[in-house]
Parts: C-alpha cells; structure tokens; sequence
C-alpha cells in the first residue's frame, strides 16, 4: 500500500531519523513540513490506482517511486493507470539509478516547496533507467528529467 503523509503532520522523529539513517530523504521531508507540500511513496507492487493513490492528491506534491526495493523491476511493477497519472501530473521528474545523491534531492524538492511544482523522483538500479526514461517520455515527451548515472568507470 503507498504511504501518503499528510500535510504539516511530520513528527519530529521522522525528521531526526532522515537526518541520521536517509540523508538524503530530509529536503524531501522538510518540504512538507515547513512547505506543504503533499508526499506519497509508492513501493513495487502497488498495481491498483485506487489503492496507490487518493483521488485527489493535493498539490504541489513529491511521488517518490521505489523500484529499488529487493530487485528492480522498472514500470512493470506498478499500475499502469497510476503511473501515467503521476507522469500526467508532474512538473518535473528525476530517475535516480545510482547512490542517493543528496543534492538531486534537494533540487527536486525545492522545485516542488518553492516553486509549487509536482515532483516526481523514481528510485531504481541502472539496467532499468532506460526503461523509466522510455515509459516518461511516452506519456510525457516534454517532461524535464534529471538523470542520475552511474559513473562509467575510466579505462587507461
């Protein structure tokens, strides 16, 4: 079942563990603390709209979409309906399918605090980042994406 967090209810041990375990998870939560900005997590598995999301997700929003659970197994496994939703939805997305770079993060969030935008970030291993950036582009082709890579490794 995906995780919505309710606007301005961020309990400050939520806070404090993003801080010392998910760095990189805190921007995210200090948006919708101090911001309002909505959040909703959608883990591997959710196939059903309805069970993924509220039917009105209130806005600005951040979707983070884990496909980095156990295995990564790229927009197969999520609904399609909810997915294209969240692609017709956002302003902006980011496909992270390297370490979490705080940064990117940051960034992410501050587009959807400050600037008012619907944020969507995908979460997943590098042999699915093509398969996400095809499934945004199909529904979104104008969408702007921040790609996060590995780095190649440099050969002499």
């Amino acid at each position: 079942m995906a995780l919505e967090i309710p606007l301005l209810k961020l309990p400050d041990h939520v806070l404090a563990a993003c801080q010392q375990g998910g760095r990189h998870l805190t921007p995210v939560m200090q948006a919708v603390r101090y911001y309002g900005v909505s959040m909703v997590f959608v883990p591997q598995g959710i196939k059903d709209e309805h069970e993924a999301l509220p039917a009105v997700l209130a806005k600005p929003f951040i979707a983070l979409i884990g496909d980095d659970m156990h295995q990564a197994l790229g927009p197969r496994a999520f609904g399609k309906k909810m997915l294209t939703r969240l692609i017709r939805e956002a302003d902006t997305a980011a496909i992270i399918a390297c370490e979490a770079i705080y940064d990117v993060y940051d960034q992410m969030s501050q587009k959807a605090a400050i600037g008012r935008r619907n944020v969507l970030i995908i979460e997943t291993l590098p042999k699915r980042e093509l398969e996400w950036l095809s499934c945004l582009r199909s529904v979104a082709p104008n969408l702007p994406i921040t790609l996060c890579k590995v780095k190649p490794e440099v050969q002499c």
